[in-house]
C-alpha cells in the first residue's frame, strides 16, 4: 500500500538504526535475555511491537482494533490478543524489565 517492500522498509529502518550507532534500545532485550538490543538492530518488528503494546496499553485497543489497525488477519492465537491482553507492565516484564 505504500510503494515499498517488506525488504526496501527492512534496509530503510536497519540503515536508521545503524547511523544511530550501537546505542542499546531502552526496555529491551535479545531473545536469550543476554543484552539489550542495540539500535544498530532496529528492525520493522521492533517498531510494530511498540506501537501496538502503546495502542493497547494508552488508548485501549482491543484484539479487534489491533487487527484493523494493522491489518492483521484474526487467527485463533493471533498477536493482537497478546497486545491487547499483557499491557505495558506485562509486556515490560516480558522484555526483562522490572516494573
Amino acid at each position: 500500500p505504500f510503494g515499498v517492500s517488506r525488504s526496501k522498509a527492512f534496509l530503510v529502518i536497519r540503515g536508521i538504526g545503524e547511523r544511530l550507532g550501537r546505542e542499546p534500545i531502552p526496555n529491551t532485550l535479545k531473545k536469550d535475555k543476554t543484552r539489550p538490543l542495540y539500535s544498530s538492530e532496529l528492525a520493522p518488528h521492533i517498531l510494530r511491537v511498540e506501537r501496538a503494546s502503546q495502542l493497547a496499553e494508552d488508548y485501549g485497543f482491543d484484539v479487534f482494533s489491533l487487527n484493523q489497525f494493522f491489518g492483521w488477519k484474526p487467527k485463533r492465537s493471533s498477536m493482537a490478543e497478546k497486545y491487547a491482553s499483557m499491557g505495558w507492565k506485562g509486556l515490560a516484564r516480558a522484555m526483562g524489565v522490572e516494573v
